[in-house]
């Protein structure tokens, strides 16, 4: 199991157990689509604009949702700004409003590692 797959499935636990945020997105029958894999590899533009292809399925869900607000000041917490969408927004997107710059961190962190696959599909996102 990817560590991205075991953060959505404890979202989506913490999201139903707790009642914490009961957004939009609790009833997706993937919630993978909101912690998309970041990785470095290479795969070039095609490869960017198909995980903006999956990402748009997920801030379209966002955008109609009425716990955007809540949601985003979750993802604004210091452990959850590089990964995952929270209030339509992606990790790189937190990170930038946080005031994080991309030279802050070393690239394979999971914080350099969300600036520049956020650098890699922003081409490519419906806004």
């Amino acid at each position: 199991m990817s560590y991205h797959i075991g953060r959505a499935e404890y979202v989506r636990n913490v999201v139903r157990t707790e009642e914490r945020i009961v957004g939009a997105c609790a009833d997706s029958d993937n919630p993978d689509l909101w912690f998309p894999e970041l990785g470095r590899g290479s795969g070039g533009a095609a490869k960017a604009k198909e995980k903006a292809q999956e990402i748009n399925v997920a801030l379209a869900i966002c955008k109609s949702c009425d716990k955007k607000v809540e949601c985003l000041e979750e993802g604004m917490l210091f452990d959850n700004l590089p990964y995952g969408i929270w209030g339509g927004t992606l990790a790189g997107e937190r990170l930038a409003m946080a005031g994080v710059k991309s030279t802050d961190y070393h690239p394979f962190t999971p914080q350099g590692i969300a600036m520049h696959f956020y650098s890699r599909v922003k081409p490519y996102l419906r806004r």
